[in-house]
């Protein structure tokens, strides 16, 4: 029995040792292999470390456990240097005797440690996930395909502080997901169980078509779907899903009964009915202090899709929404939001997506004593019959007295009132009759981030079309006056005929570049300077397009002083001491020029014709202009390098094309005492250059 009992612990500790010693030896064979594959199969940069990877029996014993760490996927060709996928931690567990048999492998439990997927789909529809190689080989159709008896069945998975980034240049859409933590199990060797899972998103954003529907939500669902594999068909059992605080869930099922086709019996609904769940999703109210505001009312939300979505078919769907007497107020605020009253219906009762109808038969609110309401319903997206008004009058310090507006003061009186009823559709240049007017007076804005508050903000606009017909729609500004540190701008202006465009406009005042652009920046721009201006304008665009000056009353002074422009594109930069402008119907003159560019001195003066066209049509503007210099450094102007010493091989750089501008005719005369030009000093070589067209 003794030497029995010696024997078996031998075979053990025999066992043990394989287990312990047999991963490591076959660990470079199994990476070689797989490094083999991944090339064979992929059309992509796939990265991982040797040292990276383990493979053990004792982690989860008397599981196998795989490990890889710091590995992804990087884009070729088109999506060159882009990653699709990295993963900081990927551990696979599966039933050892499944692995030695290979006909069924039992996953246990596959985990991933902060994922990150990139996904974008070009404009052209090609998608950098789309990288596995096509399969080149021609099948045998007298072969006799015989059924795998292979499969792989997982039994639970978890996603550790994911990130997904999905972009779509043909929708076009953006999604994005932040702080992914998601958990779940099901037997999928059966084909019917359970799918049990759980998932919790600290940031979720979706934009569709430049609309933004949702933005830095939180989500966190529980669901557990009915999973009948042989029939593809799963059904909602327990569901609840939740956006920031607002909760709804699922009743119904998804089915594919054909590759083409997917059927749909869902209903969903309100989980809860308090006006504070729906308040969590407007943006900008979901904050730390959330919890402390006072709210009250009740919202319904429900709705169905119903139906098979086949080709270009959809299935019906409805969404419906009622709030009821809803009201908010923030704790450290003196008023509040109330009598908010909405009733919102989105059906499509057709499987053509065309016949979609949209109706908000309520919309209203108080903010303190200020009423907001409106109603709006549009049918169909071809022929879009509108039907809608809006009609409101703020005192816009009111609206600061009611929302939170950290470092922002705002001021003055804002009235509109709009009404819109018939056909739009653009191709037949049809639109609804439209009357509206907005005004404001004595307006003023303040913020921490600009500079100087803007002030005396006045307006009155109106826009009218009593036919219907496109061409009708007159839009007109009377007047429009601010004043920003004591600089004053008056403007005012009207457009009509939108087949031969009746304009006329007029512009008055002064306004520093660098405090508008510190209100309105420009990327990867710097402005500054000081800009004044007296221009008065008015025409027809066929008599602009004719060049017919003496119907195109237009006159007027601009002038530059102190003006300095940098861009990534030209770091460099141009200065200007001085530059004035004189416009007439035919031409602009251009006096007292001066400037820089880095080293380059210039002085212009002359004139450029048939500004309006060019502006307005996109005809070719042409000029007469004189330029004296001390010295153009063409080599800043182009970005060269300084041309390298005698004994430095010079590395050859590729020839880059310059795109010119188009519907330019300009004549120039010059006179230059230097240019620099690669190593080249030309001293009075350039006198004259013209008859300068680019079309």
């Amino acid at each position: 029995m003794k030497k029995v009992l010696i024997v078996a612990l031998g075979i053990v500790m025999l066992l043990l040792a394989a287990l312990l010693i047999i991963p490591i030896l076959y660990k470079d064979k199994i990476q070689e292999k797989l490094s083999q594959e991944i090339n064979k199969d992929l059309n992509a940069k796939v990265f991982f470390n040797a040292n990276d990877f383990s493979l053990s029996v004792f982690s989860n014993f008397p599981n196998v456990t795989a490990e890889l760490s710091n590995f992804g996927v990087v884009g070729i060709n088109e999506f060159e240097g882009d990653t699709l996928a990295s993963i900081e931690q990927f551990e696979l567990v599966a039933d050892i005797m499944s692995v030695l048999k290979g006909d069924q492998i039992k996953i246990k439990a596959i985990h991933l440690t902060k994922p990150k997927f990139n996904v974008i789909v070009l404009a052209n529809g090609k998608a950098n996930y789309d990288i596995v190689k096509p399969d080149t080989t021609k099948p045998d159709p007298n072969a006799k395909v015989e059924p795998t008896q292979f499969s792989i069945g997982i039994e639970s998975w978890t996603i550790t502080d994911g990130f997904i980034s999905y972009v779509d240049q043909v929708t076009p859409m953006n999604a994005l997901i932040v702080g992914l933590n998601h958990e779940g199990s099901g037997d999928f060797t059966q084909d019917i169980f359970d799918l049990n899972t759980q998932t919790q998103v600290a940031s979720l954003s979706y934009e569709l078509d430049s609309v933004s529907y949702l933005s830095d939500k939180q989500l966190d669902a529980k669901l557990v779907l009915a999973m009948d594999l042989k029939n593809s068909k799963y059904t909602f059992k327990d569901n609840l899903f939740k956006l920031n605080e607002f909760a709804f869930g699922f009743n119904g099922f998804v089915a594919m009964p054909d590759t083409a086709t997917i059927e749909t019996d869902m209903t969903f609904e309100a989980k809860e009915t308090s006006f504070k769940n729906l308040l969590s999703l407007v943006p900008g109210i979901f904050t730390k202090d959330f919890d402390d505001i006072k709210t009250d009312g009740s919202i319904a939300f429900k709705g169905f899709v119903k139906g098979k979505m086949q080709g270009e078919n959809l299935p019906a769907y409805q969404v419906s929404m009622q709030v009821n007497n809803g009201s908010f107020q923030y704790p450290k605020l003196p008023s509040s939001v109330t009598g908010i009253n909405i009733d919102m219906l989105v059906e499509n009762k057709t499987p053509v997506m065309d016949n979609l109808a949209v109706d908000f038969k309520k919309l209203e609110m108080k903010i303190g004593k200020n009423p907001i309401s409106g109603k709006f319903s549009l049918q169909g997206l071809t022929n879009m019959n509108i039907d809608g008004n809006i009609n409101a009058k703020l005192d816009l310090a009111e609206i600061s007295k009611a929302f939170p507006m950290d470092g922002l003061t705002l001021n003055g009186l804002f009235g509109i009132n709009a009404t819109a009823k018939g056909i739009y559709n653009a191709a037949e240049h049809k639109m609804p009759a439209v009357a509206a007017k907005m005004d404001m007076i004595e307006g003023y804005v303040k913020s921490k981030d600009l500079p100087a508050p803007l002030e005396h903000i006045t307006f009155n606009a109106e826009a009218s079309n009593a036919t219907g017909v496109l061409n009708d729609t007159k839009v007109k500004i009377p007047n429009f006056s601010m004043q920003l540190e004591g600089e004053k701008i008056d403007a005012s202006g009207s457009v009509e005929n939108f087949d031969d465009y009746i304009y006329a406009l007029k512009l008055k005042g002064a306004a520093d570049l660098a405090k508008m652009t510190k209100i309105y920046p420009i990327e990867g721009m710097t402005l500054a300077g000081k800009v004044v201006a007296d221009i008065a304008t008015a025409g027809k665009l066929s008599d602009v397009t004719a060049s017919r000056y003496d119907k195109l009353p237009t006159s007027g002074t601009m002038s530059l002083t102190n003006f300095s422009y940098t861009g990534t594109a030209y770091p460099q930069g141009v200065k200007l001491s001085t530059a004035n402008l004189d416009f007439d119907p035919a031409k602009m003159t251009l006096t007292n020029t001066v400037g820089t560019t880095g080293e380059t001195d210039f002085a212009l003066t002359g004139n450029i014709s048939n500004y309006l066209a060019y502006i307005l049509n996109g005809k070719t503007i042409k000029g007469n202009l004189d330029l004296k210099s001390r010295l153009v450094n063409v080599n800043q102007m182009m970005g060269a390098e300084p041309t390298p010493a005698a004994n430095t091989p010079a590395q050859e750089q590729p020839m880059t094309v310059i795109e010119v501008p188009k519907n330019i005719d300009f004549t120039f005369k010059s006179n230059i005492d230097k240019v620099l030009y690669d190593n080249l000093v030309m001293e009075k070589s350039v006198r004259s250059f013209t008859g300068l067209v680019f079309s």
